[in-house]
């Protein structure tokens, strides 16, 4: 069997919201990949996990597994799971975690409560209204 793909909570959003921009060209491919495979794959084990994951791989702002943001992106996993009430490490579809983040998180409005003050929120607020 086949290992779940580790998924930072807050990329979860981000991958909804993401239309081509980012740190880097790599990271725009990268980031263009892993959407297009989750969204061809919505029965795709994942792991939640608040650490380096995919998406951070490719990350520019990543220096030897480490993010100069860490604080402040561990905080918006971190309230990403609260909100949806998952706990840390669960297994889930890609589908079931879509599903927990539009329930919890983008119907009742609550995006900028995770991740307000981060450098793509325009985008994000732009798409969900």
């Amino acid at each position: 069997m086949k290992s779940p793909m580790v998924i930072r909570p807050h990329h979860g959003l981000c991958i909804n919201f993401f239309k081509g921009k980012g740190y880097s060209d790599y990271f725009v491919k990268k980031m263009t990949e892993l959407t297009v495979e989750l969204k061809q794959n919505p029965k795709k084990k994942i792991i939640l996990q608040c650490k380096t994951d995919v998406l951070c791989s490719v990350c520019p702002h990543n220096k030897n597994s480490l993010c100069k943001s860490a604080e402040k992106v561990l905080e918006y996993d971190r309230k990403c799971l609260e909100l949806c009430n998952i706990p840390e490490g669960e297994v889930l579809t890609w589908e079931q975690f879509q599903k927990a983040l539009h329930e919890n998180i983008l119907l009742p409005k609550r995006l900028s409560e995770i991740c307000g003050d981060c450098q793509w929120s325009g985008i994000c607020e732009k798409l969900i209204k």
